[in-house]
């Protein structure tokens, strides 16, 4: 068959019946038809579709070539998908003929309905005669009627359309005033998602894609084509709006996106999800959804909205999460008409509740005004125990039944220990006193009264215990009191480091009798004060060190030789060290006498 042909070198986006229309003028047959039939195949659009080996061996084709024009079943196909192939019209770009008369593998889309190379819209009738341009027509460049159609005149194409007809083309450059629906190979499948756009944008009208022809005339495209393409030049603004008013047509009595948007979504998401593709058409749609619909999105329906969108409604489960209480208490709060909801669907027995982010949100806010203990503790900057304290001594406002609130976060109202800090700045009297307890440090860890601490916390609260350092940083740690001050109404309580006469006795052997006579006599200081409604005197831990590095009891110096306390006293006089602090018993025993550390220091030097 070759041999009888004149062939020559076909063009690379060259479509293959116009190659094949081009042979025939060539070669002398009077149409494509009868080449194909001289070539033993017959002669139709969709026959060479199975018939391409056979067309290729005969005419001597590159089967690469057309195999763009006729893709393998398992390919992906774009401008060669059969569904979309244009069987009779053949419209043409006047521009683009004037540089090759040869028909644009493109232009047999159905759906695309312009040139992007020079931004006008398809000619597919003639201007002279009117008639719809043919795929039979002898030669490419004219009309049947002998009008020359590269000197036709073509409108300007719209954006939108422009945009559809690149991509579908494969043209990615960039077109001013469109987005980006997805990557260069999402729009492979770019027709089906146009087409299942277009024939189901109303949706008033229940359309199957299978019931509507694909359109045969550019001016059929267009139409069809003309609310997705303005849709696209104002990206995504109408498409969400789009996508909004289908959820407020479709069946309020349906509570899921299936039941309220139909075959559109199942559709949709098929096409963006299955693989995933289009990631921006997705992006808009889980926008749209998540600001409008005010039905169950239980596992959030794969939605995939942009980080500032947030979700408009929740469910009753979900919304019990984000407040942080349990579903029943809320339920139970809907009901008392506490919390405002939105009741999606009745049924016998249950009803479908739905609360919206601002009702969320308040409750949440409200929430955040009560706080655990340990939260409270951590805000403040001091321990538990101290929070505990002043809970128990009725300065903080406190609720022992919060769990059964849906408005509280915790037992601990923040606002009343942010009020009972700021009283507090309001009694600093400053001192000069270098002993200064913090508030954190007013605490029980050691004590056997149990009231001692209440005690405090109360004189603390009604005024009688004034602090003297402020606290400058909005918390609690940095109020100090004056230990001269806190321990007559602690007590041991503040100070846990210190000891009884009584226990020190105990500790150190040293006699009550004697202990009693420092203390009263400036040898060993110590602090009077009540526990368990008893005057006591404490030692503290300083007070002793200071007390050991200023004195020696004869008792200790006897111990260590081995002596007794008599005979140690009599050696110390007969050296010339005085003997102090010894007390005079009524039997006339002495009893407690001390050397000063420097008598002894001089003593050895």
């Amino acid at each position: 068959m070759t041999a009888l042909l004149d062939l020559f070198t076909h063009e690379h986006d060259e479509s293959a019946i116009g190659y094949m229309r081009r042979l025939a003028l060539k070669n002398g047959y009077s149409s494509w038809k009868a080449l194909l039939r001289a070539c033993g195949v017959k002669p139709s659009v969709r026959a060479v579709l199975a018939e391409r080996e056979i067309l290729a061996t005969a005419l001597g084709l590159d089967p690469a070539w057309l195999e763009a024009f006729v893709p393998a079943d398992d390919k992906p196909v774009c401008v060669s998908d059969p569904q979309f192939a244009r069987t009779t019209s053949d419209p043409v770009c006047p521009s683009c003929l004037q540089s090759g008369a040869y028909v644009r593998r493109v232009w047999g889309h159905a759906l695309i309905t312009a040139c992007p190379e020079h931004g006008t819209t398809l000619l597919d009738h003639c201007p002279n005669c009117g008639v719809e341009l043919q795929q039979s027509r002898h030669d490419i460049a004219f009309c049947g009627c002998g009008f020359d159609l590269r000197e036709a005149h073509t409108q300007p194409a719209s954006l939108g359309h422009l945009w559809i007809s690149a991509r579908l083309a494969g043209d990615m450059r960039d077109i001013i005033g469109t987005t980006e629906l997805g990557s260069e190979a999402d729009y492979l499948r770019l027709a089906d998602l146009l087409y299942m756009l277009a024939v189901r944008f109303d949706s008033a009208q229940q359309t199957r894609r299978g019931k509507v022809a694909v359109p045969k005339t550019i001016n059929e495209a267009i139409a069809l084509l003309t609310p997705v393409a303005t849709m696209l030049e104002s990206w995504p603004g109408r498409f969400e709006q789009h996508v909004r008013d289908r959820l407020q047509a479709g069946n309020p009595n349906v509570f899921n996106l299936t039941g309220r948007l139909g075959a559109w979504y199942i559709n949709l998401s098929r096409q963006c999800l299955n693989p995933s593709a289009f990631a921006p058409v997705w992006q808009a749609f889980s926008n749209a959804v998540i600001d409008q619909f005010e039905g169950n999105l239980r596992g959030k329906n794969g939605l995939t909205p942009s980080l500032d969108r947030k979700q408009r409604y929740f469910a009753l489960t979900e919304a019990a999460r984000l407040i942080g209480t349990t579903r029943e208490h809320l339920r139970v709060a809907i009901q008392r008409g506490n919390v405002s909801s939105h009741t999606t669907r009745k049924g016998p027995s249950y009803t479908l509740a739905l609360i919206e982010r601002a009702e969320v949100e308040r409750i949440v806010r409200e929430r955040a005004e009560w706080t655990s203990v340990s939260e409270a503790a951590e805000t403040f900057a001091v321990p538990p125990a101290t929070i505990n304290y002043l809970v128990k001594a009725k300065l903080v406002e406190a609720d022992q039944d919060w769990k059964g609130c849906y408005l509280k976060g915790g037992p601990i109202r923040t606002q009343s220990i942010v009020e009972f800090a700021a009283q507090l700045n309001t009694r600093v009297r400053p001192s000069n006193d270098d002993s200064v307890l913090t508030l954190s440090q007013l605490n029980g860890r050691r004590t056997t009264d149990a009231g001692a601490i209440l005690r405090l916390y109360q004189a603390i609260g009604d005024g009688t215990l004034c602090p003297v350092r402020e606290d400058t940083t909005g918390q609690l740690s940095g109020f100090g009191f004056s230990e001269s001050e806190v321990m007559p109404i602690l007590g041991s309580v503040a100070l846990s480091d210190g000891l009884t006469l009584t226990k020190l006795e105990s500790i150190t052997g040293w006699k009550y009798e004697a202990l009693s006579f420092w203390t009263n006599n400036g040898y060993l200081s110590a602090t009077e004060t009540l526990i368990h409604g008893r005057a006591t005197r404490v030692v503290s831990n300083a007070a002793l060190a200071d007390f050991r590095r200023t004195w020696i009891p004869i008792s200790d110096l006897a111990r260590s030789l081995g002596t007794k306390a008599s005979a140690m006293s009599q050696k110390a006089v007969s050296m010339g060290i005085t003997i102090h602090g010894q007390c005079l018993l009524a039997s006339g025993t002495k009893r407690g006498g001390l050397i000063a550390m420097a008598d002894l220091a001089r003593l050895i030097s």
